[in-house]
């Protein structure tokens, strides 16, 4: 026998998981700066990298990290495009929360 709310159980199951594809490289990439440092040292350490060699990766590194950002910008424009006015709402209230969330923690962590 079925249960009566499957579907709307996988529906919602469903709209989770790619929320959480969503959100998840937005918050991934707000600690991006510190992983930026984090790899210039770690390649630093295990590569013995010369001064030039350091400041020819972290220029690597941040313009990769700028064209990530528009990228996610560019694929954002292109979500809330296909979104109903009521989604674009609640969309817009959960980038909100998010952000209060990301504001929370690097408060807390003095960062």
């Amino acid at each position: 026998m079925k249960h009566p709310h499957g579907k709307m159980a996988t529906a919602a199951l469903a709209g989770l998981i790619g929320l959480s594809f969503t959100l998840a490289p937005q918050l991934a990439f707000a600690d991006w700066e510190k992983n930026v440092d984090k790899r210039v040292e770690r390649m630093t350490e295990h590569l013995t990298l010369t001064p030039d060699q350091i400041t020819q990766v972290r220029a690597i590194l941040e313009a990769e990290k700028e064209a990530i950002k528009q990228k996610r910008a560019e694929s954002e424009q292109k979500i809330v495009a296909i979104l109903t006015p009521e989604q674009q709402e609640k969309h817009n209230k959960m980038l909100e929360k998010m952000k209060e969330k990301k504001d929370e923690k690097h408060e807390n962590t003095g960062n």
